[in-house]
């Protein structure tokens, strides 16, 4: 086990530029560091489930990489498109409409 744990260190190591590739080409700015670990479970499973007979390691951990990226990428755009978040004029008259109904309340005590 600690062979093939030592194994993977290696690939990761060798795979840095490439994951930093597809994060500069899709232009991940935000966020970066979530899809960096996005990138690294990718890989993990890349090296899991690879077939030498199909394709060379680094070919297959490109694709599998990029395509998690940009499905998790996928996932975030229909997140924020469902999520409203008000901006500062939102926040503004989310504060007047609650101080004018404190303000039209009476305490009874």
């Amino acid at each position: 086990m600690k062979d093939k744990d030592y194994e993977f260190e290696k690939l990761v190591a060798s795979m840095q530029p490439i994951i930093r590739s597809i994060l500069r080409g899709l232009h991940i700015y935000k966020n970066h560091e979530e899809y960096y670990q996005i990138a690294l479970i990718s890989l993990w499973r890349a090296y899991q489930s690879y077939d030498p007979e199909k394709a060379s390691l680094t070919t297959y951990a490109y694709h599998y990489i990029r395509g998690s990226i940009l499905t998790e990428l996928r996932k975030q755009i229909q997140k924020d498109e469902h999520e409203h978040q008000p901006d500062d004029v939102g926040w503004n008259q989310i504060a007047n409409e609650t101080a004018d109904n404190e303000s039209d309340e009476t305490w009874i005590l």
